[in-house]
């Protein structure tokens, strides 16, 4: 894994409110092989900007010695090898200096027992191997250092597990951990007072939504939005992206307002909240346009169908009309939806509706 040097990484005394800093992460050997140190501090090695110090392997043993205390074995999972040191358990020693006159049977009977499970965790050449442990160097070479390791008899577990580690890494591992404003008490891991631009398009949203549905706006423009303070306030806080943009000049500060509005109205046009009238600075709020219910429900009178009109065909009627030619299918399906809960229409399944 090729480390990025623009990642974000983040202070050791924030590592603990990334999810995967306590976790055993479940990673292939040849990313485990090509972990660099966290540039932040010690005691944990970089994925993307994931502090991880333990992990979660499976492979074949291909390398194998046996010592008194632990297992040095080689562990294969098909994209690397690596050393794994097997920690042994002696808990039966404790069973041998128990009370041999009040409880004798039990120590017998837990000495039994862990004998048992001893013996079925010993290690041979080709064994499946599930390992458990902490991230380390011996002699200039990666290892794991595991407390817990089982040999895995089920023949599919290979596959299931490679199955739910894709799953992981494009869900969880691949995506960098960014820290709330909150988690920081108002301050950015870089320290200098500029939020990433996501963060800032993404703030805006929040709130633009949030006064689309208390005043109940039917419509909006980017030039009356700006007007208003609340908003303003968050579209121009100085900017971590547009700053490093600068020639590496971060001494100023140049928000680009108006950019992040129409970011923040580009995420609301995609949730089917509003869109671009064929005047073309008017955005339309899907929810309270009473000019797009009308032409909806005129349509569904037109067609007349009692086992209800499908919303793509309402579309595709709809289109023809040049005032709703940026409406999406997707716009239509929520409108139908207001209307049914305004009692106007009669969602006949989830996608046909008819007109009451």
């Amino acid at each position: 894994m090729k480390q990025d040097l623009d990642e974000d990484f983040i202070e050791r005394k924030y590592w603990g409110l990334d999810p995967l800093f306590d976790c055993y992460v479940t990673l292939f050997v040849c990313d485990i092989l090509q972990l660099q140190k966290y540039p932040t501090g010690d005691g944990a090695y970089a994925y993307k900007n994931h502090p991880v110090h333990r992990v979660d392997i499976f492979g074949m043993v291909v390398r194998l010695d046996e010592r008194e205390k632990y297992y040095r074995v080689d562990v294969d999972d098909g994209t690397g090898v690596i050393s794994c040191t097997c920690w042994k358990q002696h808990g039966h020693q404790s069973c041998r200096n128990g009370n041999d006159t009040e409880y004798k049977h039990l120590f017998a009977s837990l000495k039994n027992l862990t004998i048992r499970a001893q013996e079925s965790k010993k290690i041979q050449l080709g064994d499946m191997l599930h390992v458990r442990g902490d991230i380390g160097e011996f002699r200039e070479r990666r290892e794991v250092s595991a407390p817990y390791y089982r040999v895995e008899q089920d023949l599919n577990m290979e596959a299931r597990r490679i199955k739910s580690a894709v799953y992981r890494y494009k869900t969880v591992y691949d995506v960098p951990f960014v820290l709330h404003r909150d988690d920081r008490g108002g301050a950015w891991a870089r320290q200098s007072g500029l939020e990433p631009e996501a963060r800032i398009v993404t703030d805006l949203k929040a709130s633009l939504t949030m006064r689309l549905m208390i005043m109940k706006m039917e419509s909006f423009t980017i030039s009356g939005l700006m007007g208003v303070a609340e908003l303003l306030v968050i579209a121009e806080h100085p900017c971590q992206d547009c700053n490093e943009k600068l020639n590496g000049n971060i001494t100023q500060a140049i928000p680009p307002v108006k950019h992040h509005f129409q970011c923040a109205i580009q995420l609301l046009i995609e949730e089917a909240v509003c869109y671009l009238s064929s005047e073309g600075e008017n955005f339309v709020v899907v929810q309270c346009s009473k000019t797009l219910a009308k032409a909806v429900m005129a349509i569904l009178s037109k067609i007349r169908n009692h086992e209800g009109t499908h919303y793509l065909k309402v579309h595709s009627h709809l289109q023809k009309l040049s005032e709703f030619k940026n409406v999406s299918a997707y716009m239509v399906k929520k409108c139908l939806e207001k209307l049914e809960e305004q009692s106007l229409a009669v969602g006949v399944t989830k996608a046909k509706f008819v007109i009451v």
